[in-house]
């Protein structure tokens, strides 16, 4: 039917593989979003808290 039935995907990198494009967090700290929001924008339901006193 012309439809493929597998694909192989290789990939390469600095990436660490849990969701956070290094680049695109770069370029909004650039334009001038804080780190909190920058971790929201990819970790929408993660809670930023201190670890130390």
């Amino acid at each position: 039917n012309g439809v493929p039935q597998h694909f192989r995907l290789i990939g390469a990198g600095w990436g660490h593989g849990v969701g956070l494009c290094q680049i695109g967090a770069a370029v909004m700290g650039e334009k001038g979003y804080l780190y909190t929001e920058i971790l929201h924008h990819y970790y929408q339901n993660a809670a930023i808290e201190a670890q130390y006193k």
